[in-house]
């Protein structure tokens, strides 16, 4: 009976530490990531836009070209990069995304770090039943 009882705890401590030491880190959009923060400029609950901009905040100071050649969007949509303020972009895809898509976009820092962004785009709205 001791046996199965020291058995029983063992397992119930192991799992325990398991546990704890396997949690997901959460990501949010609104954090810097490797100095750099994009986030859409239109956007609700089930999605971005497909015709939306985008903001992208760093925390170093960066020219617009320096950011066209460390800033790509996965797929066939080239993009328009324009400072607004100190550190802070605009880009605007030339072609507006598909509904219900993901949109990826990828930035390759000086220090050869990959930081990346996905967003769902909302899906047209259909009467189900």
């Amino acid at each position: 009976m001791k046996k199965t009882i020291a058995i029983i705890l063992a397992l119930s401590l192991a799992t325990a530490v398991f546990w704890a030491a396997s949690q997901p880190t959460a990501v949010y959009a609104e954090e810097y990531r490797n100095g750099f923060l994009l986030i859409p400029a239109s956007f609700d609950a089930t999605g971005i836009y497909t015709d939306t901009d985008f903001i992208l905040k760093t925390q170093d100071d960066y020219t617009s070209d320096q950011i066209n050649e460390m800033l790509r969007l996965i797929g066939d949509n080239p993009l328009k990069i324009t400072k607004s303020k100190n550190n802070e972009f605009i880009i605007t895809p030339e072609k507006e995304f598909e509904p219900n898509s993901l949109v990826r976009f990828v930035i390759t820092t000086p220090e050869n770090e990959t930081v990346s962004w996905t967003f769902q785009t909302r899906r047209d709205f259909t009467v189900l039943g």
